[in-house]
């Protein structure tokens, strides 16, 4: 009996719209997809014979590191499966959107030491890969020394125990996995009770 196995991808497991500058493990959904398989994105509507900069899959997770150098803009996907080498297969309907880096606002902007608060964040490309520290306002956010907290799986929300008082402080805020905190002038205290 001979079985025949369809290689495919059907999509992006979580959010399509990341940061410009920032990077992301981006994890694939489909079959076949093999460590050393290339993914690159080019601007909607082009071919996949178009110059772009290409990541190789990582290991068995369909995992892939999204370039940081892609500018603004929606991009369709191309994918080379390393068992078919020899062109990339167009995925229109699978897009990355690229955008300004940017938060808005965070609910609430102030919260107690000790004490379990759940934080809701507006902004572009907020996600899971992200993460949030309150320093104080005259602090720098890549050099102060904080707690980091991570964006929960559902891109918008981050549980937090503060565990410092700071009387007039700032939200900084990290697109990505890694890479620098942004300083949005969004302002939060921590309070003793």
């Amino acid at each position: 009996e001979k079985k025949i196995t369809v290689s495919y991808i059907s999509g992006i497991d979580g959010t399509t719209s990341f940061a410009k500058g920032s990077r992301y493990y981006v994890h694939l959904l489909g079959n076949g997809i093999q460590r050393f398989d290339h993914v690159k994105f080019v601007v909607q509507g082009r071919p996949c014979t178009d110059a772009a900069t290409f990541e190789s899959v990582m290991g068995e997770g369909n995992t892939f590191l999204l370039p940081e150098t892609i500018d603004y803009g929606t991009y369709s996907m191309c994918y080379q499966f390393v068992s078919f080498p020899d062109d990339y297969l167009s995925y229109p309907e699978i897009t990355i959107t690229i955008v300004e880096p940017l938060i808005t606002s965070v609910e609430p902007h102030l919260a107690a030491v000790g004490i379990p608060v759940t934080l809701h964040l507006t902004g572009n490309a907020v996600s899971s890969h992200d993460s949030i520290k309150v320093v104080p306002s005259n602090e720098n956010c890549n050099t102060y020394n904080a707690l980091t907290y991570n964006v929960n799986d559902n891109g918008d929300v981050v549980d937090a125990i503060f565990t410092e008082v700071i009387f007039i402080g700032k939200l900084c805020y990290r697109f990505g996995h890694w890479g620098n905190f942004h300083d949005f002038n969004i302002v939060f205290n921590v309070w003793n009770v």
